[in-house]
Formats: structure tokens, sequence, C-alpha cells
């Protein structure tokens, strides 16, 4: 399906200049954090990244992976924090809205999933996680209401 390729190729490209913080020495703090996200090792990737929005508050896709990592440890209020900081950043970033919109499912807020996730596929209409995820809310909240 070419449309498919070209919105995957797209999607890509968005990411790709958001793990580009502009510096060389932020940009490696995020690989590094990357890389120990891959070998598990949490703790270390938090050292990174909090280094790297301590050095650069604006960099949001810092915020983003740190978000991550606090839902990996389930400190949700945590990760909450940080995907805010990231929204307030970048509006339309749609990994951060498809972070929150798990969060509200994980911690029994279907509503406010199903918005977060209508939000992010507003701006990315093509990403199937979310096409997915949304179909899922709409049939449970569907079938609550009966």
């Amino acid at each position: 399906e070419p449309g498919r390729a070209d919105a995957d190729r797209i999607e890509a490209d968005i990411q790709r200049l958001w793990s580009q913080s502009g510096s060389p020495a932020m940009d490696l703090l995020l690989r590094r954090a990357q890389d120990a996200i891959a070998a598990q090792d949490l703790n270390a990737a938090l050292d990174h990244l909090n280094a790297a929005i301590d050095h650069d508050p604006g960099f949001a896709e810092a915020w983003n992976l740190r978000g991550s990592v606090f839902y990996l440890l389930n400190e949700y209020a945590l990760a909450l924090n940080d995907i805010e900081h990231v929204l307030a950043l970048e509006p339309r970033h749609f990994g951060a809205m498809e972070g929150l919109a798990i969060i509200f499912v994980e911690t029994e807020h279907p509503d406010l999933a199903l918005r977060v996730v209508e939000r992010a596929r507003a701006v990315n209409p093509n990403r199937e996680s979310l096409k997915e995820t949304e179909a899922r809310l709409e049939r449970d909240l569907g079938a609550s209401d009966l």
C-alpha cells in the first residue's frame, strides 16, 4: 500500500527530527538513554535523561523519553508530569499523546484516553496503533453505556 509506506516514512522523519536537539552533547545523552533502555538499565537511562533535561529543558524528546522510563517504572504521576512538559513544548507530539492515553487506560480513565487518542489522530491520522486504540476504546465505552 503506497500511502502506508509514505505515512511510515513521514512519521519516521518527524521522530528523527524530534530526536535532534541541535546539540551533539544532548543528542549523545539521548542515544545513551535509548541504549540504556534497550539494555533494561532504567536507572542509567534516567541519569542520562536528567542530565539532558537539566542542560536543555526545551528538548521535548528528552522529556518524552524520561516520561516513558517513568511509565516503565510504574511511576505514573512522574510520567504524566513529563508528558505535560512534552506537550507544552511540542503540542503535536503524537507519541506523547499516545503515552498519555495508555496511562489513562491503565488508570481506568477510558473517556480521557479516547479524547487524547482523538487529538493524536487529528495530528497523525495514519498511525496504526492510534487507529486500533481508538476503535478499542470506542467499543469498550460503547459496551459500558449498555
